[in-house]
């Protein structure tokens, strides 16, 4: 579905009684930069900004400090005239650390803290800007990367802490046989045992160190005791393995919606990761969300003409194995660690080693590459 209609005034067909009706239904103490956003279709904060400040000489002025409306108007006019004209003067403004910090196809006079270069053409403006902030490492989706990363790291803890308290249950073979032939000596040489006595010393030829008793209970309770611990190892020993193999899959499971997360090129992306989480039971979500849907599996071509497919995410690791590839095709993944499905669409053909390490650079990029985002 597309978006809804923005409402408003086109900014060139703005007269002073739209412009006053515009400024009466905003509370006078909201900056003026946002009533021209709200009311004026296409106008940006930024051009905004650049308005309010030409017509009144602060970009922060208020909608009820407002005393002439023909400033605006002409600031207004001044501003679109481009529009009809082609007389752009693309710049960019560079703020004290030599940083590009905005960059637009007017002169933005209201950046005052900031040097202000003209630039023979807008493409080069952002260019400058873009490249400035993928060379820092920018993310334009770090907010919404990270609330999902917060999901997932929080599953993360979680999932440890179950798989530790499994593990704590677990004990070894030897250790839980020790505690049923303790329990049969104490049995077998009661007699022996006197009032409050601490340990019991097996015969020499046993080979088994001394089994401790508790001084305030019976032999029998003794006995009672260690095959009580017996029995309770041995039921964790059935249980405990099939749950804890249950955590470790949903661990790497959710491991790999990490590194997927780490992979996410775009908002659909990312919105995929969240999505799988919410399915898996790990996230509320709204049944109203629109989730958009990514792109399809990465594709390349090598040099001999085949193509090779990357999964962005588990589902379409899925899709690229199970749906996509044939048995005649090659399949390859970095082997115990989450990251991409690649699959050589070879249809049975001799694939050069070429090919193959191209397209195991590729799964063992995919893999490199999550760990170094995350």
């Amino acid at each position: 579905m597309p978006p809804p209609a923005q409402e408003g005034w086109p900014p060139d067909s703005l007269t002073e009684l739209r412009l006053r009706l515009l400024l009466e239904q905003t509370p006078p103490d909201a900056p003026l930069w946002r009533a021209l956003v709200d009311g004026l279709l296409g106008v940006s904060p930024l051009l905004a900004r650049e308005l309010v400040f030409r017509a009144t000489g602060d970009a922060r002025t208020q909608v009820g400090q407002v005393t002439r409306l023909t400033s605006l108007l002409e600031a207004a006019a001044d501003l679109i005239d481009p529009l009809q004209t082609g007389t752009w003067q693309p710049c960019l403004t560079i703020d004290t650390r030599g940083k590009p910090a905005a960059f637009a196809p007017y002169p933005l006079t209201h950046r005052t803290g900031d040097g202000l270069e003209t630039l023979p053409g807008i493409s080069l403006a952002a260019e400058r800007y873009y490249a400035d902030r993928a060379s820092a490492g920018d993310d334009a989706y770090a907010a919404a990367r990270r609330q999902v990363a917060a999901t997932v790291e929080r599953v993360q803890r979680g999932l440890q802490r179950r798989r530790d308290a499994i593990s704590r249950e677990l004990r070894s073979p030897e250790e839980v046989e020790r505690w049923r032939v303790s329990g049969e000596w104490i049995l077998a040489l009661s007699s022996t045992i006197g009032p409050r006595q601490a340990e019991l010393v097996l015969p020499e030829e046993t080979g088994i160190p001394p089994v401790a008793l508790d001084p305030a209970l019976s032999p029998a309770d003794n006995a009672a005791r260690y095959f009580k611990r017996y029995r309770k190892a041995r039921r964790a020993q059935k249980h405990a393995g099939p749950r804890l193999a249950e955590v470790e899959a949903e661990l790497a499971y959710v491991e790999q919606l990490a590194a997927d997360l780490a992979l996410a090129a775009d908002r659909s992306e990312i919105d995929a990761v969240r999505a799988q989480l919410a399915d898996a039971g790990y996230l509320r979500q709204s049944t109203t969300r629109a989730v958009s849907q990514p792109k399809g599996p990465r594709r390349y071509t090598s040099r001999e003409g085949f193509a090779i497919l990357v999964g962005r995410n588990s589902r379409q690791n899925e899709r690229v194995t199970f749906e996509i590839a044939t048995a005649d095709d090659l399949w390859l993944h970095a082997r115990g660690f989450p990251g991409s499905h690649v699959v050589i669409r070879s249809g049975g053909r001799p694939v050069s080693d070429e090919t193959v390490q191209r397209a195991a650079e590729l799964a063992a990029y995919s893999h490199a590459a999550a760990a170094r985002r995350r």
